[in-house]
């Protein structure tokens, strides 16, 4: 998928920070590429039971992750910190698009998006009126 140039953390709305760990690394000092699904997973973590469940009243609502993609840009140094910026893409039917950021200061060293549906006792189901309202209220100004 064709995407602009790399987001800046300003243009999502919600920020999760935290240490690269030295068991992040590879056999050449490198961050593994598997470090960043576990940065956007912890994002997506804080975005669905922090702030969206939050800006629910506390909601039970459940979601599963069906479908993520990861676009790395550049490496990042040890030692360090990232931050983890997400915000609301799409709103679907059953589903909302999250885009995901990883940032090591101002540089943006890796993009994706998470795609997550609401289930219901039979599967998929739809979103509420009041879960589109929050969820509208978290969008990204960004290209993820």
């Amino acid at each position: 998928m064709p995407r602009g140039p790399a987001p800046t953390v300003h243009d999502f709305p919600v920020h999760f920070v935290t240490r690269i760990l030295f068991s992040d690394l590879d056999a050449n000092l490198h961050v593994n590429n598997l470090a960043y699904a576990r940065w956007f997973q912890e994002g997506r973590a804080d975005f669905d039971t922090g702030v969206l469940k939050a800006g629910l009243g506390g909601s039970d609502l459940r979601l599963i992750l069906a479908h993520q993609e990861l676009d790395y840009l550049s490496a990042l140094p040890y030692p360090g910190s990232v931050t983890v910026a997400t915000g609301v893409l799409r709103i679907g039917s059953t589903s909302y698009t999250l885009g995901h950021a990883v940032f090591g200061g101002e540089t943006c060293h890796a993009r994706g998006q998470s795609v997550m549906v609401k289930l219901g006792d039979a599967g998929a189901t739809a979103l509420s009126d009041k879960e589109r309202d929050v969820l509208t209220g978290l969008r990204t100004t960004g290209d993820a």
